[in-house]
């Protein structure tokens, strides 16, 4: 039996210890789709399909890959922008007004920000009551013993969680199941900062309203359905645990991200993935990319597809069902 055979196929107790070499090519895939930028709508925008003989594990090595990497954020905003930032020791949107030279003031607080602070641009339509994420006391003594980021651990953290790693598709306890068994089973297989950002185990992250809170979120397929404002936000990259599960995505759903789509090759759908995306504006440009040390065990196909911008409101998403 292959090390690939025995981790997809093993109980937990039995994961070896040894991070299989599978694992070093999605953790890779990741880092460097995530190190992309982000399409401009109507551009091509990056698509790699894998087929595995089971997803079990995957999304997480996947995101693994992609926290290794520092995001960009954008720097250039304007008064009366909102934002999401590290404010006052948590995530939270806040109202941007004039300050004075390279500062921001606060709008209804006395609190002013450099103007190179990291953030975000909050989408217009996105709620307003959206409810403040604050690190509990345990995470942030636990972030703030990350070789590197001792003193500055609150805006490294923040910096991950304004451009997250989105995974969608169903059993969203599953996905999450997996990675507790990773954390509990095999933490060496991580560094010291993924496996913290991997750590955060809240209900929030499965909560639309807490995007661009947390490092990662798990999402439904069906969640950018009646919310345009979530479809405009920017992951680094979304990893969508199935065929079906894509399918079912609003198409401007996160388009301007990286997506890869996770396969299970003993599962029909997997055919239908590939003959449903020949000729969808392949490009030679990812060969390699998705193909350098790939294990047999793993096949790749890399594809482009224009970002889609949103749709009017009286589409019917019934359609791309």
């Amino acid at each position: 039996m292959s090390c690939t055979q025995e981790l997809w196929q093993s109980t937990p107790m039995a994961l070896p210890l040894r991070k299989p070499e599978w694992c070093d090519y999605l953790e890779r895939l990741g880092r460097q789709l995530a190190a992309l930028p982000t399409a401009e709508y109507g551009e091509p925008s990056p698509r790699v399909i894998l087929s595995l003989p089971t997803g079990r594990f995957s999304y997480w090595m996947l995101a693994a890959g992609a926290f290794s990497e520092q995001p960009v954020h954008d720097t250039n905003f304007q008064p009366g922008d909102r934002v999401a930032c590290w404010v006052d020791r948590k995530m939270r949107d806040v109202d941007l007004e004039e300050g004075g030279t390279d500062a921001w003031r606060l709008s209804a607080t006395t609190l002013n920000l450099k103007a190179k602070f990291i953030a975000a641009r909050v989408p217009e339509g996105t709620p307003d009551d959206r409810v403040s994420a604050k690190l509990g006391i345990d995470m942030r003594d636990r972030l703030s013993k990350v070789p590197g980021h001792e003193r500055d651990f609150h805006v490294w953290y923040a910096s991950h969680s304004l451009k997250p790693v989105v995974i969608v598709g169903t059993g969203r306890e599953h996905v999450q199941l997996q990675r507790r068994i990773l954390l509990s089973e095999v933490p060496h297989w991580f560094g010291d900062g993924t496996r913290e950002l991997l750590t955060e185990d809240s209900s929030m992250t499965s909560k639309p309203e807490r995007m661009l809170f947390h490092p990662f979120m798990v999402f439904d397929a069906d969640v950018g359905r009646t919310r345009p404002w979530l479809r405009q936000m920017l992951p680094r990259i979304v990893i969508t645990t199935s065929w079906s599960s894509h399918l079912r995505m609003h198409p401007a759903l996160w388009s301007r991200a990286p997506q890869i789509i996770i396969t299970n090759r003993r599962v029909r759908s997997a055919f239908d993935a590939e003959i449903e995306t020949l000729g969808s504006g392949e490009t030679d440009q990812f060969d390699g990319l998705i193909h350098s040390d790939r294990p047999a065990s793993v096949g790749a196909r890399a594809f482009l597809v224009p970002a889609q911008g949103d749709l009017p409101d009286d589409f019917d998403d019934e359609e791309f069902m």
